[in-house]
């Protein structure tokens, strides 16, 4: 999470600086998130796909993310039209993700399940 806000900050202030490269900026800097994302996701799953139950939709989206990441990063020009779709719908998924995980905790028996799922709300 500390490396996403850093990332947001620079893309923030590369957006007021360069606003001409912005949407190009975007697509790269959103490509380059979703795929540190899902690489990290994917580490989290497989360390937690033993004891997680139903686990296939951490590695799903673990797997798009970093699919969706490496084609910004190596041709982001198609994407810029795109990207706010793009955004708009890896929002959702991970928002529908987090809530579903959230009751996985509350099936393995985490106190504080509940935490996730407020969060999720926010």
């Amino acid at each position: 999470m500390c490396l996403a806000g850093v990332a947001l900050v620079a893309l923030g202030v590369m957006c007021i600086l360069c606003p001409g490269t912005t949407l190009l900026s975007l697509a790269w800097v959103f490509g380059l998130m979703f795929f540190l994302g899902g690489c990290t996701e994917m580490a989290a799953w497989s360390a937690t796909r033993g004891f997680i139950p139903m686990s296939g939709l951490m590695f799903l989206s673990a797997l798009l993310q970093i699919i969706l990441g490496a084609v910004m990063v190596f041709h982001p020009a198609p994407l810029m039209v795109a990207l706010p779709f793009i955004f708009a719908f890896w929002l959702l998924f991970e928002g529908i993700n987090l809530a579903v995980s959230s009751f996985d905790f509350k099936r393995v028996g985490f106190r504080r399940w509940w935490v996730v799922s407020a969060c999720t709300a926010l």
